[in-house]
């Protein structure tokens, strides 16, 4: 009787560590890699979506300093203005009331530390 609980006790040690090693790397690999680029309307860019870890932070760094960028200017709030950001380049979008704001945006956006290019996507309301 031992003899069979030690060989069902090294089938479920070795069941789980097929089952951890099968789950670690499909957490390491990933499961879809087919994702489109984003694309904004008034011009064609390709952004990969394949990132590591860090650079999926460091990207949340800078939509953060993006954003407290566009939330300190005194003349704009930008309240109706998103931001994202994937490998350092940096997407606005959102609504304007003005050419002028939108202008405005992009520059203080691309002023921020780490952002490497920048789409404006934002739609002027008028």
């Amino acid at each position: 009787m031992k003899t069979t609980s030690v060989k069902q006790s090294r089938s479920l040690k070795v069941l789980g560590l097929i089952t951890l090693s099968t789950l670690s790397l499909l957490a390491t690999t990933g499961c879809n890699k087919d994702n489109p680029p984003v694309v904004d309307t008034s011009t064609t860019v390709k952004v990969p979506t394949e990132r590591t870890i860090g650079e999926a932070v460091d990207d949340t760094t800078v939509t953060a300093h993006v954003k407290k960028a566009l939330g300190d200017n005194a003349e704009y709030k930008f309240d109706d203005v998103k931001v994202t950001t994937m490998k350092g380049t940096a997407q606005l979008s959102g609504f304007v009331n003005t050419a002028a704001q939108k202008k405005a945006a992009a520059e203080i956006a691309a002023k921020v530390p780490n952002v490497k290019e920048l789409v404006n996507g934002i739609t002027v309301k008028e």
